[in-house]
């Protein structure tokens, strides 16, 4: 997988790269997983701490709803709040390759 090749407010398309590209900072609501989708991005990295759970999950619904894979990736936070991650990465479907949802 490769996370998030150009700055947030570059669209380029991705899907002919031949790997598997995820967007995240240029993610912020449930419009921009859809704008990523359409340029190819085959999955979101959303930040549930940092955008909060609601945006975050919207986001997943987005993701889901165009076969999109999600992951959470903010790890940079206190401690409580990586344990927070984890328990919402461990309720997404399960990343290709991973019995269960993934956080990196």
């Amino acid at each position: 997988m490769l996370e998030e090749p150009f700055a947030a407010d570059v669209v380029e398309t991705v899907g002919a790269l031949g790997v598997l590209v995820a967007a995240d900072e240029s993610l912020h609501d449930p419009a921009d997983v859809a704008l990523r989708s359409q340029a190819g991005y085959g999955a979101v990295a959303v930040k549930p701490v940092g955008k909060t759970l609601s945006v975050a999950f919207d986001m997943v619904s987005a993701a889901a709803a165009q076969d999109r894979i999600s992951f959470v990736a903010d790890n940079a936070c206190v401690p409580i709040l990586v344990e927070c991650n984890k328990n919402i990465a461990a309720q997404l479907p399960a990343f290709p390759g991973v019995r269960g949802g993934m956080m990196e």
